[in-house]
């Protein structure tokens, strides 16, 4: 685990080493996220999808952060049918963390337009013109698209339950029973599916979670989690490579998934034509509010894409503070060394700084040291040559000359120095036009040097 404010490692600390900061409540956070994510893991291993889905949303409100969790989430609801959430958690799993995760495999599946896919856009188109059918009081046309989205999707659940709906809005209790069955199948724990089954079949008991798991064998998408899983703060499992197929749609159809929710449904206490009656009336209810749920979902695209814009603004704003911090560090590290008197080390530390990355007043810091660390520097390489040209060893004595001025102030008092004795070695390796030109320099830009005079008369005589 990392600290939430410098995102240092901090895995059995009660405070973060690097900052500071008291991550006693952040570790607790944190295992509770990683116990519900493993709970829904082991809830869809039994083909309990809804159990699963709770346990995620619960899990992921604990932590946004929990990429394991989103992905899953995201795979149950593409195998349930409700493919526009799980194209939304995919896109947020992606911009959460970018590196290794296995979201960007299914966003590109969405991008290249398998065949897949376009079943599945077929099968939810299917599913919003049923609705409209039913807005016009046309079960029977609603019935058959319902029937062909089904088939397409046989685990489109709020298509199921509303093919089972149609069916108790027709009183055709014997095919709505076997609709609600096959619905309590796919999944036992939805609200809306349990519902139905309590009010068609109220003596007779639900199937176990063992047949139930039995007669679901199919489970594509979520064999990614089951085979291929890491359950969180535990062992690592093997990774292989998911080779389930994703079908989900983009753009139009990520607010039609979510009409299913919305048909409620009486006590199992009342009779079943009563019951029917007043689902009748809920239905009528839930088409007046068709067009806002329309409208609803629209304004969440659009403010999931200002989320999401708003993310990589603030990572943006993270990294460049990053980088800035890492920068400042560089700086204190090169003053750290002038100190010491590492002069040399604290010149070099300075040239990897990128001072345009730098506040104000770390700017002034930076040329300050620079200004003291080069001419500590200047000074001792200035020495070193004066001593080797003492000595006769012209070589070690140019070689400092010349370095010397790469770091040396224009107004230090010993630069007409510099040039004089350059020019001399130069005389002295038989240089003379190099030795000209040190002395031309020095005679024009340094007039009242005590060396004047000296590179006159040397000038004179290379004439």
């Amino acid at each position: 685990m990392k600290c939430p404010i410098c995102n240092y490692p901090c895995e059995a600390e009660n405070s973060c080493p690097s900052c500071g900061t008291d991550v006693i409540l952040y570790h607790k956070i944190i295992k509770i996220s990683n116990m519900l994510y493993n709970k829904a893991l082991r809830l869809a291993e039994n083909n309990d999808l809804s159990g699963a889905t709770e346990s995620l949303k619960k899990c992921l409100a604990f932590d946004k952060s929990n990429i394991d969790a989103r992905n899953l989430l995201a795979l149950i609801y593409y195998e349930t049918g409700k493919v526009g959430d799980a194209l939304k958690n995919f896109h947020i799993s992606y911009y959460t963390r970018k590196d290794n995760n296995v979201a960007l495999k299914y966003i590109e599946a969405i991008k290249k337009g398998s065949k897949e896919i376009e079943t599945a856009t077929e099968s939810i188109k299917m599913y919003n013109q049923a609705l409209v059918y039913l807005k016009t009081k046309s079960e029977d046309m609603a019935i058959i698209q319902l029937k062909k989205a089904v088939e397409l999707n046989p685990k489109f659940i709020d298509a199921i339950n509303l093919l089972t709906l149609c069916y108790m809005m027709q009183s055709d209790t014997v095919k709505a029973s076997l609709s609600a069955e096959k619905a309590i199948l796919l999944a036992p724990n939805n609200a809306t599916s349990k519902n139905y089954y309590s009010i068609l079949t109220p003596s007779r008991p639900r199937s176990s979670s063992r047949e139930r798991a039995k007669t679901a064998n199919e489970k594509p998408a979520l064999e990614y989690y089951q085979r291929n899983r890491t359950a969180r703060n535990g062992s690592a499992r093997n990774n292989s490579r998911n080779k389930s197929t994703v079908t989900a749609i983009v753009g139009a159809i990520i607010a039609i998934v979510l009409f299913g929710s919305g048909f409620a449904v009486l006590s199992s206490q009342k009779s079943t034509g009563s019951k029917f009656n007043e689902l009748k009336i809920e239905f009528e209810k839930s088409k007046i509010a068709y067009e806002d749920t329309i409208n609803k979902q629209a304004e969440d695209i659009v403010n999931l894409t200002g989320q999401v814009k708003s993310m990589t603004d603030t990572n943006n704003a993270l990294n460049l503070q990053v980088q800035q911090n890492k920068t400042i560090q560089k700086v204190d590290n090169a003053e750290k060394l002038m100190k010491e008197n590492k002069n040399e080390e604290a010149i070099v530390a300075l040239q990897s700084i990128d001072v345009a990355s730098l506040p104000a007043d770390d700017i002034e810091k930076f040329n300050t040291i620079k200004t003291t660390a080069f001419g500590k520097y200047s000074d001792s390489l200035y020495n070193k040559g004066r001593v080797f040209y003492t000595k006769a060893n012209y070589t070690e004595a140019k070689a400092s000359f010349e370095n010397c001025m790469n770091y040396v102030s224009t107004t230090a008092s010993y630069i007409d120095d510099i040039y004089y004795y350059l020019g001399r070695i130069a005389e002295i390796d038989k240089d003379t036009s190099l030795a000209k030109q040190n002395y031309e320099k020095l005679i024009s830009e340094y007039p009242t040097s005590n060396q004047f005079k000296n590179a006159q008369n040397r000038l004179k005589n290379l004439s």
